[in-house]
């Protein structure tokens, strides 16, 4: 009886063992996949990926990618690319004029300024993105869940901005705009009296008529814009 009771602790404390392995060799698996920047530059394209890392992108008159990590420098030639674990901020210059960037993060924020590149893709979970571009992007489309957007926008071509709770407060003359949130609220401010603008979110409608949904709406100098708005929880304001 008492080599029976021995030997199921023995069992007991194996397979505890083998449980406590187990946890340690999968949470550093995924620890070590969520600490990483991923950096691609396929000729004229540059996408850019990272978990926690926060991202900082900026062009300049040069033919390759360089990417910066706590004061070391990497350098990508075309067709190149190049991963590093870290959490910290990466500091990243590309070409200007390319035909894509597209960047995406899980809980870091993205800061991207007068970006001039054809088509401009920025997806985003938590964390915020910052930004704007020239006047030379023929699309524009920004995504974030819960991150607030906050760009500024010369292109006269496609503009669109997505989010479920996070904010959007955008600067554009696009001629196509379209904003969508579910509960965030939607802040545009438009020059061009021509343009057309949808906004569309869960339930809940609006229109030119300023007839209101359950969202607070607010409207000023709208001159013959024709405004499609939708809200459930969120305001929305075109000035």
């Amino acid at each position: 009886m008492i080599a029976f009771s021995k030997r199921r602790i023995i069992f007991i404390i194996i397979v505890l063992a083998i449980c406590w392995m187990t946890f340690n060799i999968t949470f550093c698996s995924i620890n070590s996949r969520a600490s990483r920047v991923h950096v691609s530059f396929d000729f004229d394209d540059v996408e850019i990926k990272s978990t926690v890392s926060s991202i900082n992108i900026v062009e300049d008159d040069i033919n390759k990618v360089l990417i910066k990590i706590d004061g070391n420098t990497k350098e990508l030639a075309k067709g190149e690319e190049y991963t590093i674990k870290t959490k910290n901020k990466a500091f990243i210059t590309v070409p200007r004029n390319l035909d894509s960037i597209k960047i995406e993060s899980v809980s870091g924020f993205i800061s991207a300024y007068e970006l001039s590149a054809k088509d401009i893709e920025i997806n985003s979970v938590s964390g915020s993105i910052f930004g704007s571009d020239s006047n030379k992007p023929d699309d524009v489309l920004l995504n974030s869940v819960s991150g607030a957007i906050e760009y500024t926008s010369s292109t006269d071509s496609d503009f669109t901005a997505q989010t479920i709770s996070g904010s959007v407060n955008v600067k554009s003359h696009a001629e196509d705009i379209k904003i969508k949130s579910v509960s965030g609220s939607l802040a545009l401010d438009n020059e061009d009296s021509d343009s057309s603008f949808k906004f569309t979110t869960v339930s809940g409608s609006w229109q030119y008529d300023n007839q209101n949904g359950l969202g607070e709406i607010e409207i000023s100098n709208s001159s013959e814009k024709m405004i499609h708005a939708e809200t459930v929880s969120g305001s929305v304001k075109v000035y």
